[in-house]
Protein backbone atom coordinates (compact mmCIF):
# COMPACT_ATOMS: atom_id res chain seq x y z
CA UNK A 1 0.00 0.00 0.00
CA UNK A 2 2.79 2.25 0.68
CA UNK A 3 4.73 0.72 -2.54
CA UNK A 4 7.82 3.33 -2.37
CA UNK A 5 8.07 3.03 1.28
CA UNK A 6 10.38 0.62 2.16
CA UNK A 7 11.32 0.67 5.61
CA UNK A 8 10.85 -2.18 9.03
CA UNK A 9 10.79 -0.62 12.01
CA UNK A 10 12.49 -3.41 15.31
CA UNK A 11 10.56 -3.64 18.38
CA UNK A 12 12.56 -5.37 20.92
CA UNK A 13 10.17 -6.24 24.18
CA UNK A 14 11.82 -7.47 27.08
CA UNK A 15 9.90 -9.35 30.10
CA UNK A 16 11.07 -7.75 33.50
CA UNK A 17 10.21 -8.31 37.17
CA UNK A 18 6.89 -9.12 38.68
CA UNK A 19 7.01 -5.84 40.88
CA UNK A 20 4.79 -2.85 40.08
CA UNK A 21 6.28 -0.12 38.10
CA UNK A 22 6.08 3.67 36.91
CA UNK A 23 9.23 4.02 36.02
CA UNK A 24 12.27 2.19 36.34
CA UNK A 25 16.03 2.82 35.72
CA UNK A 26 17.50 1.70 32.63
CA UNK A 27 20.55 -0.14 33.96
CA UNK A 28 17.78 -2.71 35.88
CA UNK A 29 17.12 -4.18 32.65
CA UNK A 30 19.74 -6.96 31.79
CA UNK A 31 18.28 -9.67 29.75
CA UNK A 32 17.87 -9.79 25.55
CA UNK A 33 14.66 -8.82 24.84
CA UNK A 34 12.22 -10.09 21.35
CA UNK A 35 12.13 -8.83 18.58
CA UNK A 36 8.90 -7.60 16.27
CA UNK A 37 10.06 -6.25 12.23
CA UNK A 38 7.21 -4.15 10.93
CA UNK A 39 7.79 -3.46 7.33
CA UNK A 40 6.16 -0.48 6.25
CA UNK A 41 6.27 -1.29 2.90
CA UNK A 42 3.63 -4.08 3.67
CA UNK A 43 1.10 -1.88 5.32
CA UNK A 44 -2.05 -2.25 4.76
CA UNK A 45 -4.87 0.73 4.31
CA UNK A 46 -7.15 1.01 7.27
CA UNK A 47 -10.62 0.81 6.10
CA UNK A 48 -13.93 2.75 7.84
CA UNK A 49 -12.14 4.57 10.85
CA UNK A 50 -14.51 6.44 12.06
CA UNK A 51 -14.77 6.36 15.78
CA UNK A 52 -17.74 8.91 16.92
CA UNK A 53 -19.81 9.88 19.91
CA UNK A 54 -23.46 10.05 21.16
CA UNK A 55 -24.37 13.33 21.52
CA UNK A 56 -26.51 12.56 24.97
CA UNK A 57 -26.20 15.25 27.20
CA UNK A 58 -23.23 17.08 25.38
CA UNK A 59 -26.44 19.22 24.52
CA UNK A 60 -25.88 21.01 27.80
CA UNK A 61 -22.40 22.08 27.60
CA UNK A 62 -23.07 23.25 23.93
CA UNK A 63 -26.65 25.05 24.82
CA UNK A 64 -24.86 27.08 27.40
CA UNK A 65 -21.48 27.61 25.41
CA UNK A 66 -19.62 26.35 28.27
CA UNK A 67 -16.57 26.82 26.39
CA UNK A 68 -14.66 24.57 29.70
CA UNK A 69 -16.18 21.50 28.99
CA UNK A 70 -16.65 21.72 25.31
CA UNK A 71 -12.68 22.40 25.15
CA UNK A 72 -12.03 18.76 26.27
CA UNK A 73 -14.06 17.31 24.14
CA UNK A 74 -12.61 18.90 21.34
CA UNK A 75 -9.31 17.32 22.57
CA UNK A 76 -11.22 14.13 21.35
CA UNK A 77 -10.99 15.52 17.96
CA UNK A 78 -14.59 14.37 17.24
CA UNK A 79 -16.01 14.10 13.84
CA UNK A 80 -19.41 12.41 13.74
CA UNK A 81 -21.99 12.09 16.49
CA UNK A 82 -24.90 10.34 17.01
CA UNK A 83 -28.46 11.89 17.81
CA UNK A 84 -30.36 11.26 19.53
CA UNK A 85 -29.18 8.52 21.63
CA UNK A 86 -30.73 5.19 22.87
CA UNK A 87 -34.45 4.33 23.36
CA UNK A 88 -34.89 8.22 23.57
CA UNK A 89 -34.55 8.12 19.19
CA UNK A 90 -37.78 6.01 19.50
CA UNK A 91 -40.20 8.74 20.54
CA UNK A 92 -37.88 12.34 18.68
CA UNK A 93 -40.48 13.83 16.35
CA UNK A 94 -40.61 17.11 14.88
CA UNK A 95 -43.00 20.38 15.45
CA UNK A 96 -43.12 23.17 13.69
CA UNK A 97 -40.33 24.98 15.14
CA UNK A 98 -37.86 22.42 16.47
CA UNK A 99 -37.39 18.48 17.56
CA UNK A 100 -38.61 16.53 20.68
CA UNK A 101 -41.53 14.81 22.75
CA UNK A 102 -44.98 14.52 21.27
CA UNK A 103 -46.44 13.91 24.88
CA UNK A 104 -49.75 13.09 23.34
CA UNK A 105 -48.24 9.99 21.92
CA UNK A 106 -46.03 9.14 24.41
CA UNK A 107 -46.85 7.00 27.95
CA UNK A 108 -44.98 9.33 30.57
CA UNK A 109 -44.92 5.54 32.18
CA UNK A 110 -42.95 3.91 29.56
CA UNK A 111 -40.01 1.69 30.46
CA UNK A 112 -37.68 2.32 27.64
CA UNK A 113 -37.59 6.04 27.93
CA UNK A 114 -36.89 8.53 31.03
CA UNK A 115 -39.19 11.05 29.77
CA UNK A 116 -37.98 13.99 32.84
CA UNK A 117 -34.94 15.09 30.82
CA UNK A 118 -36.18 18.12 30.53
CA UNK A 119 -33.59 19.05 28.06
CA UNK A 120 -34.73 17.10 25.81
CA UNK A 121 -38.28 17.84 25.70
CA UNK A 122 -37.09 21.91 25.44
CA UNK A 123 -35.93 21.07 21.90
CA UNK A 124 -40.20 21.12 21.05
CA UNK A 125 -40.10 24.90 21.63
CA UNK A 126 -36.56 26.07 21.01
CA UNK A 127 -35.01 27.30 17.60
CA UNK A 128 -31.76 28.03 20.36
CA UNK A 129 -31.11 24.77 21.11
CA UNK A 130 -30.92 23.43 17.00
CA UNK A 131 -29.40 27.21 16.65
CA UNK A 132 -26.18 26.15 19.01
CA UNK A 133 -26.08 22.99 17.99
CA UNK A 134 -25.95 23.80 13.87
CA UNK A 135 -23.08 26.41 15.20
CA UNK A 136 -21.05 23.95 16.77
CA UNK A 137 -21.16 21.28 14.23
CA UNK A 138 -19.82 24.19 11.90
CA UNK A 139 -17.22 25.08 14.06
CA UNK A 140 -15.67 21.67 14.05
CA UNK A 141 -16.70 20.65 10.74
CA UNK A 142 -18.70 17.36 12.83
CA UNK A 143 -21.08 15.27 11.03
CA UNK A 144 -24.21 14.06 12.57
CA UNK A 145 -25.91 9.99 12.13
CA UNK A 146 -29.48 10.84 12.80
CA UNK A 147 -31.73 8.30 14.35
CA UNK A 148 -34.99 7.98 12.98
CA UNK A 149 -37.97 7.40 15.18
CA UNK A 150 -39.78 4.37 12.72
CA UNK A 151 -42.24 3.44 15.68
CA UNK A 152 -44.62 6.79 15.50
CA UNK A 153 -42.98 8.87 13.30
CA UNK A 154 -43.62 8.96 9.49
CA UNK A 155 -41.77 9.39 6.33
CA UNK A 156 -43.45 12.88 6.65
CA UNK A 157 -41.76 13.61 9.60
CA UNK A 158 -38.36 12.04 8.50
CA UNK A 159 -38.59 14.61 6.02
CA UNK A 160 -39.37 17.27 8.09
CA UNK A 161 -36.40 16.62 10.42
CA UNK A 162 -33.87 16.30 7.93
CA UNK A 163 -35.32 19.62 6.69
CA UNK A 164 -34.70 21.40 10.30
CA UNK A 165 -31.51 20.13 10.75
CA UNK A 166 -30.18 21.13 7.18
CA UNK A 167 -32.06 24.81 7.71
CA UNK A 168 -29.95 25.03 11.09
CA UNK A 169 -26.45 23.83 9.43
CA UNK A 170 -26.44 20.32 10.75
CA UNK A 171 -24.28 17.98 8.33
CA UNK A 172 -26.06 14.94 8.24
CA UNK A 173 -24.24 11.77 6.87
CA UNK A 174 -26.25 9.10 7.80
CA UNK A 175 -29.67 8.25 9.31
CA UNK A 176 -30.37 5.33 11.08
CA UNK A 177 -33.85 3.85 11.25
CA UNK A 178 -34.75 3.29 14.91
CA UNK A 179 -33.17 1.84 18.08
CA UNK A 180 -33.27 -1.70 19.25
CA UNK A 181 -37.06 -2.11 17.57
CA UNK A 182 -36.24 -5.90 17.72
CA UNK A 183 -36.81 -5.90 21.76
CA UNK A 184 -40.08 -7.11 22.74
CA UNK A 185 -41.48 -4.01 24.18
CA UNK A 186 -41.79 -2.61 20.60
CA UNK A 187 -43.39 -5.83 19.39
CA UNK A 188 -47.03 -4.76 19.91
CA UNK A 189 -46.06 -1.66 17.99
CA UNK A 190 -44.34 -2.35 14.91
CA UNK A 191 -44.18 -5.86 13.58
CA UNK A 192 -41.04 -6.79 12.35
CA UNK A 193 -42.77 -7.08 8.55
CA UNK A 194 -44.30 -3.77 8.60
CA UNK A 195 -40.54 -2.33 9.99
CA UNK A 196 -39.39 -2.95 6.95
CA UNK A 197 -42.03 -1.97 4.68
CA UNK A 198 -41.66 1.68 6.66
CA UNK A 199 -37.87 1.34 6.40
CA UNK A 200 -37.64 0.82 2.93
CA UNK A 201 -40.22 4.06 2.40
CA UNK A 202 -38.28 6.18 4.59
CA UNK A 203 -34.73 5.17 2.69
CA UNK A 204 -36.37 6.67 -0.65
CA UNK A 205 -37.22 9.57 1.42
CA UNK A 206 -33.90 10.15 2.57
CA UNK A 207 -32.04 9.30 -0.90
CA UNK A 208 -34.73 11.91 -2.83
CA UNK A 209 -33.83 14.07 0.06
CA UNK A 210 -30.19 13.43 -0.07
CA UNK A 211 -28.44 10.54 -1.79
CA UNK A 212 -25.30 11.35 -0.05
CA UNK A 213 -26.65 10.10 3.23
CA UNK A 214 -26.11 6.36 3.94
CA UNK A 215 -29.20 4.55 5.54
CA UNK A 216 -28.91 1.42 8.09
CA UNK A 217 -31.23 -0.05 9.46
CA UNK A 218 -31.78 -1.98 12.68
CA UNK A 219 -30.09 -5.47 13.00
CA UNK A 220 -30.66 -7.26 16.35
CA UNK A 221 -27.14 -8.59 18.31
CA UNK A 222 -26.04 -12.05 16.59
CA UNK A 223 -24.34 -14.27 18.70
CA UNK A 224 -25.45 -16.25 22.26
CA UNK A 225 -22.71 -14.61 24.45
CA UNK A 226 -24.23 -11.70 24.36
CA UNK A 227 -27.04 -9.88 26.84
CA UNK A 228 -30.43 -11.50 26.01
CA UNK A 229 -32.59 -10.34 28.91
CA UNK A 230 -35.46 -9.18 26.60
CA UNK A 231 -35.29 -11.64 23.46
CA UNK A 232 -34.49 -15.10 22.51
CA UNK A 233 -32.04 -15.97 20.34
CA UNK A 234 -34.56 -17.83 18.09
CA UNK A 235 -36.26 -14.74 17.74
CA UNK A 236 -32.92 -12.28 17.02
CA UNK A 237 -32.17 -15.14 13.71
CA UNK A 238 -35.44 -14.88 12.61
CA UNK A 239 -34.83 -10.78 12.65
CA UNK A 240 -31.56 -10.79 10.78
CA UNK A 241 -33.17 -13.65 8.16
CA UNK A 242 -35.73 -11.21 7.06
CA UNK A 243 -33.32 -8.18 6.85
CA UNK A 244 -30.86 -10.19 5.03
CA UNK A 245 -33.31 -10.82 2.36
CA UNK A 246 -33.75 -6.80 1.58
CA UNK A 247 -30.96 -4.67 -0.21
CA UNK A 248 -32.95 -1.21 0.03
CA UNK A 249 -30.28 -0.01 2.48
CA UNK A 250 -26.53 0.77 3.11
CA UNK A 251 -25.51 -0.65 6.65
CA UNK A 252 -26.69 -2.57 9.84
CA UNK A 253 -27.19 -0.75 13.11
CA UNK A 254 -25.55 -3.65 15.87
CA UNK A 255 -25.15 -2.86 19.24
CA UNK A 256 -23.06 -4.75 21.16
CA UNK A 257 -23.44 -5.96 24.66
CA UNK A 258 -21.04 -7.46 26.95
CA UNK A 259 -22.08 -10.09 29.95
CA UNK A 260 -19.69 -10.17 32.29
CA UNK A 261 -22.62 -11.73 35.53
CA UNK A 262 -20.32 -14.95 35.98
CA UNK A 263 -17.88 -12.63 37.55
CA UNK A 264 -19.82 -10.94 40.09
CA UNK A 265 -21.88 -14.28 41.37
CA UNK A 266 -20.32 -13.27 44.45
CA UNK A 267 -18.42 -9.90 46.10
CA UNK A 268 -15.26 -10.20 45.99
CA UNK A 269 -13.38 -7.27 44.27
CA UNK A 270 -10.12 -9.31 44.18
CA UNK A 271 -11.48 -11.68 41.94
CA UNK A 272 -14.46 -10.21 40.26
CA UNK A 273 -11.65 -7.48 38.20
CA UNK A 274 -9.67 -10.26 37.08
CA UNK A 275 -12.34 -12.30 36.15
CA UNK A 276 -13.13 -9.55 33.68
CA UNK A 277 -9.87 -8.84 32.92
CA UNK A 278 -9.66 -12.76 31.38
CA UNK A 279 -13.07 -12.26 29.67
CA UNK A 280 -12.33 -9.15 27.97
CA UNK A 281 -9.18 -11.17 26.61
CA UNK A 282 -11.16 -13.53 25.30
CA UNK A 283 -13.51 -11.03 23.74
CA UNK A 284 -11.13 -9.46 21.90
CA UNK A 285 -8.69 -12.24 21.11
CA UNK A 286 -11.67 -14.40 19.39
CA UNK A 287 -15.56 -13.13 19.99
CA UNK A 288 -15.16 -9.75 18.53
CA UNK A 289 -14.12 -11.11 15.19
CA UNK A 290 -16.48 -13.82 15.57
CA UNK A 291 -19.49 -11.73 16.54
CA UNK A 292 -18.31 -9.61 13.25
CA UNK A 293 -17.78 -12.64 10.98
CA UNK A 294 -21.23 -13.60 12.04
CA UNK A 295 -22.63 -10.68 10.50
CA UNK A 296 -20.90 -11.20 6.95
CA UNK A 297 -21.78 -14.92 7.25
CA UNK A 298 -25.83 -13.57 7.60
CA UNK A 299 -25.89 -9.84 5.42
CA UNK A 300 -22.68 -10.53 3.36
CA UNK A 301 -20.26 -8.22 2.52
CA UNK A 302 -22.11 -5.84 0.39
CA UNK A 303 -23.64 -4.08 3.86
CA UNK A 304 -21.65 -1.66 6.19
CA UNK A 305 -21.69 -2.62 9.98
CA UNK A 306 -22.70 0.97 12.44
CA UNK A 307 -22.00 -0.23 15.84
CA UNK A 308 -24.27 2.02 17.66
CA UNK A 309 -22.56 1.94 21.01
CA UNK A 310 -19.75 -0.21 22.72
CA UNK A 311 -18.69 0.73 26.68
CA UNK A 312 -19.36 -0.60 29.68
CA UNK A 313 -22.33 1.26 30.73
CA UNK A 314 -25.69 -1.04 31.00
CA UNK A 315 -23.11 -4.01 31.86
CA UNK A 316 -22.23 -3.21 35.84
CA UNK A 317 -21.86 0.39 36.63
CA UNK A 318 -19.42 -0.90 39.30
CA UNK A 319 -16.87 -1.19 36.14
CA UNK A 320 -17.79 2.20 35.42
CA UNK A 321 -14.79 4.60 35.42
CA UNK A 322 -12.40 2.40 36.81
CA UNK A 323 -9.07 1.63 35.11
CA UNK A 324 -9.86 -1.82 33.63
CA UNK A 325 -12.88 0.68 31.65
CA UNK A 326 -9.14 2.09 30.32
CA UNK A 327 -8.37 -1.11 28.75
CA UNK A 328 -11.30 -1.92 27.21
CA UNK A 329 -11.99 1.24 25.58
CA UNK A 330 -8.43 0.65 24.49
CA UNK A 331 -8.98 -3.06 23.05
CA UNK A 332 -12.23 -2.84 21.61
CA UNK A 333 -10.92 -0.12 19.24
CA UNK A 334 -7.76 -1.84 18.67
CA UNK A 335 -10.27 -4.61 17.74
CA UNK A 336 -12.13 -3.38 15.05
CA UNK A 337 -9.24 -1.67 13.37
CA UNK A 338 -7.77 -5.03 12.73
CA UNK A 339 -11.00 -6.10 11.41
CA UNK A 340 -11.35 -3.35 9.37
CA UNK A 341 -7.65 -4.87 7.81
CA UNK A 342 -9.13 -8.19 7.01
CA UNK A 343 -10.31 -8.31 3.60
CA UNK A 344 -13.81 -8.45 5.30
CA UNK A 345 -16.85 -6.61 6.22
CA UNK A 346 -16.45 -3.39 7.15
CA UNK A 347 -17.17 -1.22 10.42
CA UNK A 348 -17.67 1.72 9.41
CA UNK A 349 -19.04 4.09 12.39
CA UNK A 350 -18.31 2.73 15.80
CA UNK A 351 -19.98 5.00 18.63
CA UNK A 352 -18.69 5.46 22.27
CA UNK A 353 -21.66 5.00 24.52
CA UNK A 354 -21.15 8.04 26.12
CA UNK A 355 -19.91 11.46 26.25
CA UNK A 356 -20.99 13.79 29.03
CA UNK A 357 -23.49 13.22 31.50
CA UNK A 358 -24.44 15.61 35.03
CA UNK A 359 -24.61 12.10 36.63
CA UNK A 360 -20.50 12.11 37.15
CA UNK A 361 -19.71 8.57 37.27
CA UNK A 362 -21.27 8.34 33.87
CA UNK A 363 -19.05 11.07 31.93
CA UNK A 364 -16.11 11.07 30.30
CA UNK A 365 -15.07 14.94 31.74
CA UNK A 366 -16.62 16.20 34.77
CA UNK A 367 -15.65 19.60 36.85
CA UNK A 368 -13.74 18.79 40.22
CA UNK A 369 -16.75 21.10 41.95
CA UNK A 370 -19.32 18.60 41.14
CA UNK A 371 -17.00 15.73 42.92
CA UNK A 372 -15.42 17.86 45.22
CA UNK A 373 -17.26 20.44 47.36
CA UNK A 374 -13.67 21.94 48.87
CA UNK A 375 -12.87 22.78 45.13
CA UNK A 376 -13.15 26.51 44.79
CA UNK A 377 -12.00 27.10 41.16
CA UNK A 378 -14.46 25.76 38.82
CA UNK A 379 -12.69 25.94 36.25
CA UNK A 380 -10.65 22.43 37.38
CA UNK A 381 -11.60 19.40 35.55
CA UNK A 382 -11.68 15.64 35.78
CA UNK A 383 -10.76 13.44 32.67
CA UNK A 384 -12.43 10.10 33.54
CA UNK A 385 -11.10 6.29 32.76
CA UNK A 386 -12.27 6.46 28.94
CA UNK A 387 -10.86 9.93 28.06
CA UNK A 388 -7.41 8.69 27.51
CA UNK A 389 -7.60 6.24 25.54
CA UNK A 390 -10.16 7.89 23.24
CA UNK A 391 -7.58 10.73 22.91
CA UNK A 392 -4.63 8.16 22.16
CA UNK A 393 -6.52 7.28 19.20
CA UNK A 394 -8.23 10.56 18.13
CA UNK A 395 -4.47 10.86 16.07
CA UNK A 396 -5.56 7.73 13.46
CA UNK A 397 -9.80 8.35 13.10
CA UNK A 398 -11.44 10.20 10.68
CA UNK A 399 -8.03 10.10 8.27
CA UNK A 400 -6.07 8.29 5.85
CA UNK A 401 -4.18 5.42 7.85
CA UNK A 402 -1.96 2.50 6.86
CA UNK A 403 -1.96 -0.05 9.44
CA UNK A 404 2.37 -1.08 10.22
CA UNK A 405 1.87 -5.30 10.00
CA UNK A 406 4.31 -7.21 12.30
CA UNK A 407 6.30 -10.39 10.68
CA UNK A 408 8.56 -12.67 12.48
CA UNK A 409 5.73 -13.82 14.66
CA UNK A 410 8.39 -16.53 15.98
CA UNK A 411 10.30 -14.24 17.35
CA UNK A 412 6.70 -12.46 19.14
CA UNK A 413 6.43 -12.98 22.91
CA UNK A 414 4.18 -15.35 24.20
CA UNK A 415 2.17 -12.56 25.91
CA UNK A 416 1.99 -10.38 22.93
CA UNK A 417 0.03 -14.54 21.71
CA UNK A 418 -2.16 -14.53 24.74
CA UNK A 419 -3.42 -10.62 24.32
CA UNK A 420 -2.14 -10.56 27.78
CA UNK A 421 0.15 -7.70 26.31
CA UNK A 422 -0.73 -6.54 22.47
CA UNK A 423 1.25 -3.92 20.73
CA UNK A 424 -0.45 -2.16 17.36
CA UNK A 425 1.25 0.44 15.68
CA UNK A 426 -0.01 2.91 12.59
CA UNK A 427 0.98 5.43 10.07
CA UNK A 428 -1.06 8.87 9.22
CA UNK A 429 0.71 10.19 6.31
CA UNK A 430 -1.36 13.78 6.08
CA UNK A 431 0.55 14.63 9.62
CA UNK A 432 3.64 12.67 9.04
CA UNK A 433 3.16 10.57 12.44
CA UNK A 434 3.12 7.07 13.30
CA UNK A 435 1.20 6.12 15.99
CA UNK A 436 2.04 2.95 18.51
CA UNK A 437 0.29 1.51 21.49
CA UNK A 438 1.31 -0.98 23.90
CA UNK A 439 -1.15 -2.80 26.34
CA UNK A 440 0.30 -4.32 29.05
CA UNK A 441 -2.34 -6.66 31.62
CA UNK A 442 -0.09 -8.68 33.60
CA UNK A 443 1.73 -7.62 36.79
CA UNK A 444 5.10 -7.60 34.72
CA UNK A 445 7.08 -4.00 33.21
CA UNK A 446 7.95 -4.72 30.08
CA UNK A 447 10.51 -2.73 27.78
CA UNK A 448 10.61 -1.63 24.10
CA UNK A 449 13.98 -1.92 23.51
CA UNK A 450 13.83 0.53 20.21
CA UNK A 451 11.83 1.43 16.92
CA UNK A 452 14.61 1.60 14.26
CA UNK A 453 13.49 3.25 11.15
CA UNK A 454 14.69 2.46 7.73
CA UNK A 455 14.08 3.39 4.13
CA UNK A 456 12.82 6.39 3.13
CA UNK A 457 10.76 6.86 5.78
CA UNK A 458 12.98 8.90 7.84
CA UNK A 459 13.17 9.87 11.51
CA UNK A 460 16.07 12.83 12.71
CA UNK A 461 16.95 12.93 16.27
CA UNK A 462 15.49 16.18 17.69
CA UNK A 463 13.72 17.41 20.68
CA UNK A 464 10.22 17.37 20.37
CA UNK A 465 9.53 14.70 17.69
CA UNK A 466 8.53 11.57 19.87
CA UNK A 467 5.80 11.95 22.67
CA UNK A 468 5.01 9.46 25.19
CA UNK A 469 2.25 9.17 27.67
CA UNK A 470 2.04 6.39 29.98
CA UNK A 471 -1.20 5.69 31.75
CA UNK A 472 -1.33 2.93 34.45
CA UNK A 473 -2.76 2.00 37.76
CA UNK A 474 -2.03 0.41 41.06
CA UNK A 475 -5.42 -2.26 39.99
CA UNK A 476 -7.66 -2.49 37.95
CA UNK A 477 -10.64 -1.36 40.09
CA UNK A 478 -8.93 1.63 40.84
CA UNK A 479 -10.31 5.30 39.60
CA UNK A 480 -9.95 8.72 38.26
CA UNK A 481 -12.66 10.89 40.33
CA UNK A 482 -15.75 9.30 41.80
CA UNK A 483 -16.51 5.51 40.90
CA UNK A 484 -19.47 2.93 41.61
CA UNK A 485 -17.07 1.66 44.52
CA UNK A 486 -15.84 4.69 45.83
CA UNK A 487 -19.13 6.12 45.94
CA UNK A 488 -20.75 3.36 47.50
CA UNK A 489 -17.86 3.35 50.08
CA UNK A 490 -17.79 7.16 50.75
CA UNK A 491 -14.08 6.88 49.61
CA UNK A 492 -12.73 9.05 46.87
CA UNK A 493 -9.10 8.63 45.59
CA UNK A 494 -7.78 10.11 42.70
CA UNK A 495 -4.04 8.96 43.55
CA UNK A 496 -4.43 6.00 41.82
CA UNK A 497 -4.79 6.41 38.43
CA UNK A 498 -0.93 8.06 37.51
CA UNK A 499 -0.27 9.95 34.00
CA UNK A 500 3.13 10.43 32.71
CA UNK A 501 4.04 12.39 29.60
CA UNK A 502 7.59 12.17 28.35
CA UNK A 503 9.92 13.55 25.12
CA UNK A 504 12.07 11.43 23.83
CA UNK A 505 14.86 12.53 21.66
CA UNK A 506 15.54 8.60 20.28
CA UNK A 507 13.16 5.95 19.44
CA UNK A 508 14.12 3.58 21.99
CA UNK A 509 14.54 2.85 25.65
CA UNK A 510 10.90 3.04 26.92
CA UNK A 511 9.95 1.52 30.12
CA UNK A 512 6.33 -0.11 29.81
CA UNK A 513 4.89 -0.70 33.81
CA UNK A 514 2.37 -3.10 34.91
CA UNK A 515 -1.29 -2.74 34.35
CA UNK A 516 -0.65 0.13 31.16
CA UNK A 517 -1.55 1.82 28.61
CA UNK A 518 1.89 3.04 26.90
CA UNK A 519 1.06 5.48 23.62
CA UNK A 520 4.22 6.43 21.78
CA UNK A 521 3.80 9.67 19.01
CA UNK A 522 6.45 9.81 16.81
CA UNK A 523 7.07 12.75 14.03
CA UNK A 524 8.27 11.78 10.73
CA UNK A 525 10.59 13.59 7.92
CA UNK A 526 9.97 11.63 4.42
Amino acid sequence: MLGVLRKSIALLILLLGSQFVFAQELGEFKDKGFLVNVDLERSTLMQGNNLGFQLDELMEPILTNDTLLLRYFRELKPKVLRFPEGHLANYFLPSDTGLGFDFGKLNIKDSTINVNLSLYSRFQDDFQILNRLGQFIATDSVQLIFVANVVDGDTTELLQSLKLLEAHGVDVVGVELGFELYRKEYRHKLKLSEYLEKAERMTQVVKAFNQEIEVAVCGAPLRKYLHQSSHGLGDLKRWNDKLAKKDFYDAVSLGIEHDFKKCFKKWDIERNFPCVVDEMIDFNKDELKEYLLDFEENFGRRKYIWINSFGFSGISRVLDNTYLESHFVHDFIKGVAEYNMNDSGLVNYYFYEKCYSRNTISSLFTRKALIEKEVVNSQEVYKRAAYYPLSFYSGIHNQIVFKLNATGASNIPVLLKTKQVSFIGFYAPETKTAHFYVANKTNAPLRLDMINFRGKLKYRSRKGRIDVTILTAQEFWSSMGVSRLTNDDNIYDRSEFYLQERDYTQPKNFVIPSKSLYYIEVLIRR
